[in-house]
């Protein structure tokens, strides 16, 4: 239980980190409509820890939305400011 909580604590503070220095990747996914046709793109937020390598969103995600970190907002900006690289 004590281990859990402290890899949870340390998983938190790193996403913090990551979010402050833009250290999330901003990957596109198209959408498709109707066979080949590409009517938009999905912006998918990802992050490749540098010791842990690459979380997946379910796990940072749920910890960013149980301590109101904002990636939606960080998703946004990314996107708008330099088109997601």
């Amino acid at each position: 239980m004590d281990t859990e909580l402290s890899n949870r604590k340390l998983l938190e503070a790193d996403l913090r980190d990551a979010i402050k220095n833009n250290r999330l990747q901003l990957l596109y996914q198209p959408i498709v409509k109707s066979g080949e046709e590409v009517i938009g793109v999905e912006a998918l937020g990802r992050w490749n820890h540098p010791l842990r390598g690459e979380i997946p969103p379910t796990e940072f995600i749920a910890v960013a939305e149980r301590r109101k970190l904002i990636i939606g907002a960080w998703v946004l900006r990314r996107a708008c400011l330099n088109g997601g690289k």
